[in-house]
């Protein structure tokens, strides 16, 4: 059930563990906390986490790959699995990831509904380095 007084639907502790002005840990909140979220889960390789091994994605391996359309393929694919497998809160209708190979990256961008909230979309250019 939903808390209406709180103001917002998802909270989670901002990972850069900065502070308010009471020196409380400041938190992210909504569609902040969805963003931090899914970034976690792809910066999170598998098997890195010693009581929840299979948490994460395995894109690092793909972008240690050639630039290529296929790796491309393979790293949506992946990143659609992940999101799926581990954030709920995210419908996904769109992911695009193009290679850019002026700039050695790939330019990715995600569009769907958070659960309760509204319509998402994230864009951010991923490389290995």
């Amino acid at each position: 059930m939903v808390d209406l007084t709180r103001g917002y639907t998802y909270s989670d502790l901002d990972f850069g563990l900065r502070r308010d002005l009471s020196n409380n840990l400041k938190i992210v909140t909504d569609l902040d906390a969805v963003v931090q979220s899914i970034e976690t889960i792809f910066l999170t390789p598998v098997r890195s986490r010693k009581f929840l091994p299979e948490f994460g994605s395995n894109l690092d391996y793909h972008l240690f790959e050639v630039l290529s359309v296929g790796t491309a393929i393979a790293i949506k694919n992946e990143i659609s699995h992940a999101i799926n497998r581990w954030d709920s809160r995210l419908i996904l209708t769109n992911i695009n990831v193009i290679p850019d190979y002026d700039h050695n990256e790939y330019s990715l961008s995600i569009e769907g509904y958070v659960d309760g909230l509204e319509e998402f979309s994230y864009s951010k250019a991923i490389s290995a380095g």
